[in-house]
């Protein structure tokens, strides 16, 4: 069976669409604040910076390597409402974009942002719905790997230039909240489009997931949560694809931190992926250790080794973070991929009004035996002019390497002047 939810036709940001949503942002961040002067517990918290960045082969290209560079003014606004029994929170951000796009000359209307999040609370119940729409480069998507409502890890292998547009929308209901025994449920529907892309695999996709979770306390410490979820995915180009899985984590909280069991097991119309792992957390006076080691059944049979060790460490003048995971997931494409990270990073306070963040990060993954790696390494400083404005310099250099082709690079360097703001009226 085949996809049949309606091609939605899709294009690239307009001139006039860019200035109209910029002003719709710029009027919001003047009305909002009026609007809200009669409101109780209301948080506005504003930003706006001003950047010229430049970039060189955005789309880590391996011929035809082209360069760009842009101004940008980045805007924010969020809305923060809170209540005894309720919470909304609205957020918006973008950037109004002036030079060479993606080879446009024009000013456009680039990264819009959008979230809307509520939830409510009665004594023994909870409703809450959340919804997004997001904008990104392709090029900026590589090896990005987000879980997915059903737990499952969904792992971006998207390459060259183009923009990636995400809609979702999840509600969920929490019962018997002041029991041993609650339930949650919950359904949530994404759906991806992808705008003048250069990478012909990449096709739109929508993702429905309905899920069942019960928690059952045998103590104040020890609890079992038991999770039914079933996932549909839509292919604009391909098959549908379903998928139920059933899970379990027991867990234990201790003095120092936390032990858990975990495993699920999958079944799609591929196959059925088993997972069982165990997992640890230990706060010791020098930082924080989360710790995962399990075994993975892929659909093809195989086992693998999967886990994760994680170090954070509180300094003198700032923190110091390393990462290292191997996982089993799936793409946007619903394929089976194999990931590796190793990710390090610092930061620090020269001084008071001089402060530095830097990070490095290595990444594998493979999708039928082709193995694609990447490694990023990042710098960024931020000088408090005053107290609320800042003057930010950061640079990044990526490498991508894919079997069988040779490896492509990209530097980008950045200056920005930046402020924000937090009003309560």
């Amino acid at each position: 069976m085949t996809g049949r939810f309606p091609h939605q036709a899709t294009s690239g940001p307009l001139p006039w669409r860019g200035c109209a949503a910029g002003a719709v942002m710029v009027a919001g961040l003047v009305a909002v604040p009026a609007l809200a002067q009669d409101a109780s517990g209301v948080l506005l918290r504003f930003g706006v910076s001003q950047e010229l960045r430049h970039e060189t082969n955005p789309g880590l290209n391996t011929d035809d390597v082209q360069s760009e560079t842009s101004l940008r003014t980045n805007l924010s606004a969020d809305l923060i409402s809170e209540t005894v029994s309720d919470r909304l929170v609205l957020s918006a951000s973008g950037a109004l974009e002036f030079g060479d796009v993606e080879t446009r000359d024009e000013t456009v209307f680039v990264d819009p942002d959008l979230q809307l999040s509520y939830r409510r609370e009665a004594a023994r119940s909870a409703f809450d719905v959340t919804a997004t729409l997001r904008e990104r480069d392709v090029d900026t998507l590589d090896f990005d790997f987000e879980l997915a409502d059903d737990g499952a890890l969904l792992v971006s292998s998207a390459t060259g230039l183009g923009r990636q547009r995400v809609t979702s929308a999840r509600i969920g209901l929490d019962l018997w909240r002041d029991t041993p025994a609650r339930l949650r449920l919950s359904y949530g529907v994404t759906d991806t489009r992808y705008v003048d892309v250069t990478d012909p695999n990449l096709t739109g996709s929508q993702r429905h997931n309905t899920r069942a979770a019960l928690t059952l306390d045998f103590s104040p410490v020890t609890s079992l949560t038991t999770t039914l979820s079933h996932t549909l995915l839509e292919q604009e180009d391909d098959d549908d694809t379903q998928s139920t899985a059933l899970s379990f984590n027991l867990q234990n909280e201790r003095p120092d931190g936390v032990f858990d069991i975990a495993g699920s097991l999958t079944a799609s119309d591929e196959g059925n992926r088993t997972n069982l792992s165990v997992g640890r957390s230990l706060e010791t006076p020098r930082g924080v250790m989360t710790g995962r080691l399990g075994l993975s059944q892929e659909i093809a049979g195989s086992i693998v080794v999967v886990g994760s060790l994680n170090w954070q460490q509180p300094l003198p003048r700032g923190t110091f973070s390393a990462g290292i995971s191997q996982n089993v997931g799936e793409n946007e494409r619903g394929e089976e991929t194999q990931l590796s990270l190793l990710n390090l990073g610092l930061s620090h306070e020269f001084s008071p009004s001089l402060s530095g963040n830097f990070g490095l990060g290595l990444r594998s993954a493979q999708v039928d035996d082709v193995e694609t790696s990447s490694a990023d390494l990042s710098a960024s400083l931020r000088y408090e002019v005053t107290q609320d404005w800042g003057l930010n310099f950061s640079a990044s250099h990526r490498i991508r390497e894919e079997d069988g082709a040779s490896a492509a690079e990209s530097t980008t360097f950045g200056v920005s002047l930046s402020r924000t703001f937090e009003v309560r009226p």
